[in-house]
């Protein structure tokens, strides 16, 4: 990773300057950016690949409407309304969803990390309050569908234990 890292060190640099922050990369070639509320945003380059990598860890992943809600993250990669390029994907370690963005190591130099990390947070602000009304939306929805299900199995006739 020495000529990424090297590169990535340079505008990290910068951005440190910048934003009034010391950014540096971890043993593990990783920058961890922490705001005081508790949002990350991390980064790092492997060698060979002139793209910066950043995710940001989002929400935890609920347990109602599980599946729905995935399927609606899968829908919000496709249609990108907002996510603005980024990718949401989800840490099956921590059960969290993430935030997964690229850039290009010639877009992020002349001083534009530091505007492209505060860009990110933003965005992680503003998906990580989609995906949460989200999620309760689908676990109103999913929570009235089993109560209706319920209800509709208890007056139904039933024989032999089938409904």
């Amino acid at each position: 990773m020495s000529d990424a890292k090297h590169a990535l060190e340079a505008l990290l640099k910068t951005a440190s300057a910048e934003l009034g922050v010391p950014l540096e990369l971890t043993d593990d070639n990783e920058c961890i950016i922490s705001r005081a509320d508790g949002q990350e945003l991390v980064l790092g380059a492997e060698d060979g690949d002139d793209m910066i990598w950043i995710f940001s860890p989002l929400i935890e992943a609920g347990h109602d409407a599980r599946e729905q809600l995935f399927a609606w993250c899968l829908q919000e990669n496709v249609v990108q309304e907002h996510t603005k390029g980024a990718v949401i994907g989800f840490d099956v370690n921590t059960n969290r969803f993430l935030l997964s963005h690229r850039v290009h190591m010639s877009i992020a130099s002349d001083g534009r990390l530091g505007q492209i990390l505060s860009n990110l947070f933003d965005l992680t602000d503003t998906i990580s309050r989609v995906i949460s009304e989200k999620q309760s939306e689908l676990a109103h929805v999913s929570g009235a569908s089993s109560t209706q299900s319920s209800e509709n199995q208890q007056s139904g006739p039933t024989h032999h234990g089938f409904a």
